[in-house]
């Protein structure tokens, strides 16, 4: 009724919040929160000197003394119990102990499709750890119950060929119920997003109401070119992704002209198939005046984005010069930090490339959008060298350029 999983894909389930399934969809905790013991409190009940025994549950089907929910919110997809031992790295190396350590564990459990009937097995899960034999140590162990909705655990023994320092964290005991839940998608035609745009500082932010049901979301939006005569119509030349988040920024890295969006959300029903909702309304349009456009178009630049999955991407910002030579780019992605990727192209007073600088990473003074008008780091600079021939000595310049006789 249950089934060892293999280290190499198991632990994934833990290391992760969650994973995803053959249908892009993600495996994300539900019911309560991860549990977690520590070697202290496996220690004292190995002497005896403590029991554990702990509950966990999904509250959308179950309460915790294990009471069916009347109405429940959400319907189950997938679900399992999965409960591990793993190692764990720790900051100091030399004090990462080899040893060999075991626990015993029984636990009960009530399945999604019969809650009134109470299952149990006894698990063995065990740790081999010696770091002085490379990867070929067994550093987790994890055991997973199938479409489990409540469980009661209990630890029958822990045991250890060594005795771990005080308040050590070299690994620990955890259980989790992990799953796909979904609600039901709404029948509504017309679906109020009320999506809303902004600048905010160097940005445009997208806002938008959170759908319950909706897993995803598909945003789409498009820029319109001041000196264009096209319509705000997201039909034709729109940009897609799929994000979870209810807002996304975007940089304002355009001349002068026009912005408009929309979002839909996105599910997954009982039969696995995806249902799509309705686009929600343009938002009104946002107006990008001429003081506000990249660099005030005094450089000659090109701008070029990368998109991966949930929305991150890449910015890439090119400059030349007047004679369309690459002078420099600028790479910055929408992850955690502010560092940019520069590079930069030099040439010889023929116009011929001499040196490619290495990508070498900036992080600016303020937390700003580094492309924008108020950048603290220095932009390219103008298409010709500021050293010319009249400011170097003229015996230099004849020694350098002119062949010898």
């Amino acid at each position: 009724m249950f089934k060892k999983l293999l280290y190499i894909v198991i632990p994934i389930l833990h290391c992760l919040f969650f994973v995803e399934n053959s249908f892009g969809q993600s495996y994300q905790q539900i019911g309560d929160p991860e549990h977690q013991i520590e070697i202290n409190e496996l220690k004292r009940i190995g002497l005896g000197i403590q029991k554990y025994r702990d509950t966990i549950y999904n509250s959308d089907r179950i309460d915790k003394n294990g009471t069916a929910v009347v109405s429940p919110r959400k319907k189950i997809l997938e679900s399992a119990l999965v409960i591990g031992l793993v190692q764990q790295s720790l900051a100091v190396p030399s004090e990462q102990l080899n040893h060999n350590s075991t626990v015993s564990l029984l636990v009960k459990y009530r399945r999604n499709q019969n809650l009134s009937r109470i299952d149990s097995a006894r698990v063995r899960l065990q740790l081999d750890y010696d770091g002085r034999k490379g990867s070929s140590y067994k550093a987790k162990d994890f055991i997973a119950f199938d479409s489990v909705a409540w469980a009661e655990i209990r630890i029958d023994s822990f045991i250890s060929n060594i005795t771990f320092p005080e308040n050590s964290h070299q690994f620990k005991l955890t259980a989790q119920i992990l799953g796909q839940e979904i609600e039901s998608s709404p029948s509504s035609a017309r679906i109020p997003y009320n999506i809303q745009v902004s600048k905010e500082s160097g940005y445009i932010k997208i806002q938008f109401d959170e759908q319950t049901w909706a897993q995803t979301y598909d945003l789409e939006w498009k820029v319109i070119d001041g000196l264009s005569s096209e319509n705000e119509n997201l039909e034709k030349k729109a940009t897609r992704i799929n994000i979870k988040n209810i807002n996304y920024r975007i940089t304002i890295i355009c001349t002068k002209g026009k912005f408009v969006a929309r979002v839909r959300g996105r599910t997954l029903k009982e039969d696995k198939t995806i249902y799509v909702g309705p686009w929600s309304d343009n938002s009104t349009i946002l107006t990008i005046n001429e003081s506000e456009a990249f660099e005030k178009d005094k450089k000659p630049w090109q701008y070029t984005v990368q998109y991966a999955d949930e929305g991150f991407r890449s910015d890439v910002v090119t400059f030349y010069d007047g004679t369309g030579k690459v002078r420099q780019s600028l790479t910055k992605s929408n992850t955690k930090g502010q560092h940019l990727i520069a590079a930069e192209k030099y040439y010889d007073f023929h116009g011929r490339p001499v040196i490619q600088s290495l990508l070498t990473p900036l992080k600016p003074k303020e937390k700003i959008n580094i492309y924008g008008r108020s950048s603290s780091i220095i932009l390219p600079r103008n298409s010709r060298s500021e050293t010319t021939l009249t400011s170097i000595p003229q015996n230099v310049v004849q020694k350098k350029l002119l062949p010898k006789k």
